[in-house]
């Protein structure tokens, strides 16, 4: 017969994990904190997923990543990438490169960089521009070129004469 499945953590209630998915902003997390409420008032594993849009072993999943974490372990946005990087060993390769003498410096890497990547790999090649700051929202600007913003806009604008 198969065992059933246990929350062991006991800081949270049933209607403790009801009022922390209202007050989430994690549409996601709030659900799994409700079909986890739903098995601490009783209900079976597989009542609670079908309630909640999951299958039973997904529940399953989010009650070991609860036992384990906590009300944070129900987010999957929370460190999963940095969890994952450090598991195949990226974060190692990042340091050794930034110092492969091992001098024992400091060494910091944040989540502006990776972003500053991410955006700036569609950018034309052959410049001497720097990332730095915006120069206005892509909708001020003419699209000929010639660095016109709102102050002179072009002689037809939503269909009108402007004069």
């Amino acid at each position: 017969m198969a065992q059933g499945l246990v929350i062991t953590r006991d800081e949270h209630t049933a209607a403790e994990l009801r009022r922390a998915s209202s007050r989430s902003r994690d549409s996601s997390a709030a659900r799994r904190m409700l079909a986890l409420a739903l098995i601490k008032e009783g209900r079976s594993r597989t009542e609670a997923a079908q309630s909640c849009g999951m299958d039973r072993q997904t529940l399953r999943d989010w009650v070991h990543r609860y036992n384990d974490a906590g009300l944070a372990g129900l987010s999957d946005k929370v460190g999963r990438r940095f969890r994952r990087w450090s598991e195949l060993g990226v974060w190692q390769r990042v340091f050794d490169a930034l110092h492969p003498d091992g001098d024992g410096a400091v060494v910091s890497v944040d989540a502006t960089i990776c972003k500053a990547h991410r955006a700036a790999c569609g950018a034309r090649g052959g410049s001497d521009e720097a990332l730095g700051v915006s120069r206005g929202r892509a909708h001020d600007q003419d699209p000929r070129g010639g660095g016109r913003g709102r102050a002179d806009p072009p002689p037809r604008a939503h269909g009108r004469e402007r004069g």
